[in-house]
């Protein structure tokens, strides 16, 4: 079974975040858990491990 646990934190739960455009989401990975493919248009990730391994692959459709 593959889950994950997601808690978002945008201005309404964090005023330091007012105006900034910025939303962080904290996802909490059961072992061997994966999130499915997806995009973030006119966005950056970026990724913190606190523990353990993290494989990540990015694609830009711009670059050859």
């Amino acid at each position: 079974m593959t889950w994950v646990l997601m808690k978002q934190s945008n201005m309404l739960s964090n005023s330091g975040l007012n105006t900034l455009g910025v939303i962080s989401i904290r996802i909490d990975y059961a072992p061997n858990g994966q999130s499915p493919p997806h995009i973030h248009p006119r966005a950056s990730e970026i990724l913190l491990v606190l523990e353990g391994t993290l494989y990540a692959w990015f694609c830009d459709i711009r670059q050859p």
